[in-house]
């Protein structure tokens, strides 16, 4: 009995935090991404994946990334993330699942995207995506939306980038509508040990966010992370460990006074790139 009150209580959470669909699923790649308070728009790694997928044209190689995050720290509102792509000579194509919620509420997510340079400091990209949602007691239901991405790289030191989810407002039902959300930001790098990532996200009918986020390299082989969130009030903090040129760690969490509690989240990422001469 009181597990199924929990249950009935967090599915009430779910909907009060997900009164439009995608609201679970967006915050894909764990560690990556919350340790920058989800500024990724302007990732040009494999992350890019889960924030604006223009940014795996620049990848070299293949890669692939493997997050959990846990919001609130709870079990049930766990988000699983898996991304990989490759470069190819005719562009960079990629594959992204994830997977939010639990037994009573869960939303899925698949991708299929394509990055292409149209010049060595230009590059865009589009992602077809299936979303799945489920909630006990009402079955299954699918819907199906497309993202667009464009990074520029202006100099080695200042990024632009945009992207757009469901810019053809798809419909989840006759009642319920997909969220179509426009992010747009400016990669600051002022030195190869410091990132800068700042980030303006707009959802149809709701605020602004603003997203401040940096990476700071103390070490060769170790970067601590950190950003807020200006409009949710959130915090977040990381760290990212290089191992033997190839695989990265990364650890984070964020907390808001205005919620539940921490939120962690864990990523291992493997990078095959051509190694440097």
């Amino acid at each position: 009995m009181l597990q199924y009150f929990i249950h009935i209580v967090l599915f009430i959470f779910l909907i009060q935090q997900s009164s439009s669909a995608q609201n679970g699923i967006q915050n894909l790649g764990g560690a990556t991404t919350n340790g920058i308070a989800h500024a990724g728009v302007t990732l040009d790694n494999i992350s890019a994946m889960y924030t604006n997928q223009a940014g795996t044209a620049f990848l070299e190689g293949w890669a692939v990334d493997v997050s959990v995050d846990r919001r609130f720290n709870l079990e049930e509102l766990t988000t699983f993330s898996f991304a990989a792509a490759t470069s190819l000579n005719f562009g960079t194509v990629g594959i992204l699942v994830g997977q939010y919620g639990f037994d009573a509420y869960s939303e899925q997510k698949i991708g299929l995207s394509y990055a292409r340079l149209l010049t060595s400091y230009l590059a865009i990209s589009g992602q077809f995506d299936v979303l799945g949602f489920k909630i006990d007691g009402f079955g299954n239901t699918y819907s199906y939306t497309v993202e667009v991405g464009l990074y520029s790289k202006l100099s080695d030191q200042v990024h632009l980038a945009a992207h757009i989810f469901n810019p053809t407002s798809s419909k989840l039902s006759d009642e319920e509508e997909l969220d179509s959300r426009i992010k747009i930001g400016v990669r600051y790098i002022p030195s190869n040990k410091l990132d800068f990532f700042t980030e303006l996200e707009k959802i149809i009918d709701r605020s602004v966010q603003i997203k401040l986020g940096a990476e700071y390299a103390v070490l060769d082989n170790l970067d601590l992370m950190a950003g807020a969130n200006l409009e949710i009030n959130s915090f977040h903090f990381g760290f990212k460990y290089l191992v033997q040129n190839k695989i990265t760690l990364v650890a984070a969490f964020s907390f808001n006074n205005n919620q539940l509690g921490n939120s962690p989240g864990i990523s291992a990422q493997y990078w095959n790139r051509p190694l440097e001469d």
